[in-house]
């Protein structure tokens, strides 16, 4: 889940970045971001901006004290989008490997695991 990218972030400028894809693994990876926004203040960056290097959205993101990373499954869009930046992100949770949850075809997902994640990474950025 969190490797030697895991520096502390508690009292850091947090950006998000997330997949936010077709899946209810992806579907959850943007509403864990708004989540996050609320309880901890994070800001969700602007993912599509990065790959053709759009200054306000680079300016941003490279404004953050700290970046967590959320995919929606193990294809990992935004870990492969950051690594085209050569950006490896502080904290980077892949919730299918790392939460065991399952990835369906459909935008609806349980809203308890989402709750369960967004409490493992409050926990972690207080870490």
């Amino acid at each position: 889940m969190t490797d030697k990218c895991c520096e502390k972030t508690e009292g850091k400028n947090i950006g998000l970045c997330v997949c936010f894809g077709g899946s209810s693994t992806g579907q959850m990876t943007g509403f864990i971001a708004r989540e996050l926004n609320k309880k901890a203040g994070a800001g969700i960056m602007c993912l599509s901006g990065v790959a053709p290097n759009l200054k306000p959205v680079m300016d941003k993101l490279n404004a953050q004290g700290a970046i967590i990373a959320i995919d929606g499954c193990p294809v990992g869009c935004v870990k492969k989008t950051l690594e085209m930046i050569n950006m490896t992100p502080d904290r980077y949770y892949d919730l299918v490997t790392d939460f065991g949850i399952k990835k369906e075809p459909k935008i609806e997902f349980n809203e308890q695991e989402m709750n369960k994640v967004v409490d493992k990474i409050m926990n972690d950025i207080k870490e």
